[in-house]
């Protein structure tokens, strides 16, 4: 997410909320696992960043060696997150494929 600015940021979470708002419709309850995962996430990037930040100052690290620390974090952090993401959005889809087929047999 942050590596592509703030638009994206900005484009992904009006998608993000519309899936939502989307599952909500088809099913009449919120994709709990989805909510949980992408607010986890958005926890541990601010406290990874804070801590970060606050461990750098510490050790009195310079700019360029803070921002060497960082990308990596930010690479891991975003590929760890938008695979976890993606397992537990497949997972409210099965669940919503599952629910809408045992309505169809009633």
């Amino acid at each position: 997410m942050p590596i592509f600015g703030t638009t994206q940021l900005f484009k992904g979470t009006a998608a993000t909320l519309k899936g939502w708002r989307e599952y909500r419709r088809k099913t009449g309850r919120l994709p709990a696992l989805s909510i949980f995962v992408h607010f986890l996430d958005a926890v541990i990037l601010v406290g990874g960043i804070g801590y970060l930040i606050w461990y750098s100052v510490e050790k009195h690290w310079s700019k360029g060696l803070f921002f060497l620390i960082l990308l990596p974090f930010f690479l891991v952090e975003t590929f760890v997150s938008a695979w976890i993401e993606r397992r537990a959005r497949f997972r409210d889809l099965r669940v919503m494929r599952k629910n809408r087929h045992a309505n169809r047999l009633k």
